[in-house]
C-alpha cells in the first residue's frame, strides 16, 4: 500500500462519526471524537500485529493470543460506536479496554501471568491519562469524572483481580502480601502524583482556551465594528458621489445658462451699439452744424454741456462695440476710463442716493 493511500486511510478512521460541515473547522468537542478514533486506530493496529507475530511464530492461538483478538474486537467496537455517533459509548469502551484485556480477561481465563502482578496495576494508573485526552472539561465533566472513578477502582482491585487468576504458588505473591499495605500505598501515590499535575495542566489549558476564546470575540466585535465603519463609510461615499454628480449636472445647467445670459447681453449691447449709432450720429452732426453756424455762442453754457455729453455718448457707444467685437464680457469698470470723473463717480453712487 502507497503511503498516500495510508494517509487517506488515517484520515478517513480519524474522522469516522465527525459530521461533514465540522471537518473543515474541527472545534474543541469534537476532537476529543477524533482522537479517541485514531488511539483505537494505533491500539487495533498494534493488537493486529501481535496476533500475526504470535500465530506466525508459535504455529498456534494461545490465551495471549484470545487477549489480543479480544482487543482488536475493543477497539473496532469503539470505532463502530463512533461511526454511529454514539460517542459517549464509544470513548468508554475504549477507557475500560486496557483493564478489561490485562484485568478481567486473565481473571475470568485464569491467565494471570506472573510478572503482571507487579507492572499492571502501574499501567493502570498509567492509563489514567486518556480520559483528560478524550473527555473535554468541564463540558463532559460527568463521563470524565465516571471515568477517572473506574480508573481508580481497577487500580485499587488489580491486584485482587489478578490474584483471581494467578497460581497460588507465584513467588511474588508473597512479596505483595508482606509489603501490601505499602504496595497500596504507592499505587496510590502514583495515582496522585499522576493525576494532580495533569488537572493543574487542565486547568491552565482551560485557561488558555478561556483567553483564546475571549480575544477571538473581541476580534470578532472589532470585526464587526470595523464592518460597519466601512458599510456607513461606503455609504458617505455613495451619497458624495451622488452630491458630485448633482453638482456636475447643476454647474452644467448653470454653465449653460451663463452661456445664454450672456449670448443674449452681447447681442443686446451688439445691437444697442448700432442701433443707438443712428441718433447719436444725428445728434453730433446737429451739434457741429449748430457750431458752424454761429448762431449759438461758443461760451454758452447749456451748449458746452450738450456738447460735452454728445462727446461722452459717442465714447461710451465706441467702448462698447470694440468690446463686443472683441469678444470680452464687460461690467461698469470697463467703461471708468470713458466717462469723465465727476460722471464716473455718479455711476457708482447708488441712484437713490442722488434723489
Amino acid at each position: 500500500m502507497k503511503l498516500p493511500n495510508l494517509v487517506r486511510v488515517w484520515q478517513t478512521i480519524s474522522q469516522l462519526g465527525v459530521k461533514q460541515e465540522v471537518r473543515a473547522n474541527p472545534t474543541p468537542e469534537w476532537r476529543g471524537i477524533v482522537l479517541s478514533n485514531q488511539i483505537n486506530f494505533v491500539l487495533g493496529c498494534l493488537f493486529f500485529l501481535v496476533v500475526v507475530t504470535d500465530i506466525l511464530l508459535l504455529g498456534k492461538i494461545d490465551d495471549a493470543t484470545i487477549r489480543y483478538m479480544a482487543g482488536m474486537a475493543f477497539t473496532a467496537g469503539a470505532l463502530f460506536l463512533n461511526y454511529l455517533r454514539w460517542y459517549t459509548f464509544g470513548r468508554f469502551l475504549l477507557v475500560l479496554l486496557i483493564p478489561c484485556l490485562f484485568l478481567i480477561f486473565p481473571a475470568v481465563n485464569q491467565s494471570t501471568h506472573e510478572v503482571s502482578l507487579l507492572w499492571m496495576p502501574t499501567g493502570i494508573v498509567v492509563y489514567t491519562i486518556i480520559p483528560y485526552l478524550i473527555f473535554r472539561w468541564p463540558q463532559e465533566r460527568a463521563s470524565f469524572l465516571i471515568a477517572q472513578v473506574l480508573l481508580f477502582a481497577f487500580t485499587l482491585l488489580s491486584d485482587v483481580l489478578l490474584r483471581l487468576g494467578a497460581d497460588p504458588t507465584f513467588k511474588i505473591l508473597e512479596v505483595i502480601d508482606e509489603n501490601y499495605v505499602q504496595f497500596k500505598r504507592s499505587m496510590v501515590a502514583l495515582w496522585v502524583l499522576l493525576n494532580f499535575p495533569l488537572i493543574y495542566f487542565m486547568r491552565l489549558v482551560r485557561r488558555f482556551e478561556h483567553r483564546i476564546n475571549t480575544n477571538h470575540v473581541e476580534i470578532q466585535e472589532k470585526n464587526l465594528r470595523i464592518q460597519q465603519q466601512n458599510e456607513e463609510l461606503k455609504a458617505h461615499q455613495e451619497q458624495i458621489e451622488v452630491i458630485n454628480q448633482n453638482l456636475e449636472r447643476m454647474v452644467g445647467d448653470r454653465t449653460i445658462e451663463l452661456k445664454h445670459q450672456n449670448d443674449r447681453l452681447a447681442e443686446y449691447a451688439f445691437i444697442n451699439a448700432h442701433l443707438l449709432r443712428a441718433p447719436l450720429a444725428r445728434i453730433q452732426g446737429l451739434v457741429y452744424l449748430m457750431e458752424l453756424s454761429g448762431k449759438m455762442p461758443t461760451d454758452d453754457l447749456l451748449f458746452l454741456h450738450l456738447k460735452e455729453s454728445v462727446d461722452e455718448f459717442n465714447g461710451v457707444v465706441q467702448k462698447i462695440n470694440a468690446l463686443v467685437e472683441e469678444g470680452h464680457h464687460f461690467s461698469r469698470e470697463d467703461f471708468t476710463r470713458v466717462l469723465p470723473p465727476s460722471n464716473a463717480q455718479t455711476e457708482d453712487k447708488d441712484p437713490e442716493e442722488g434723489l
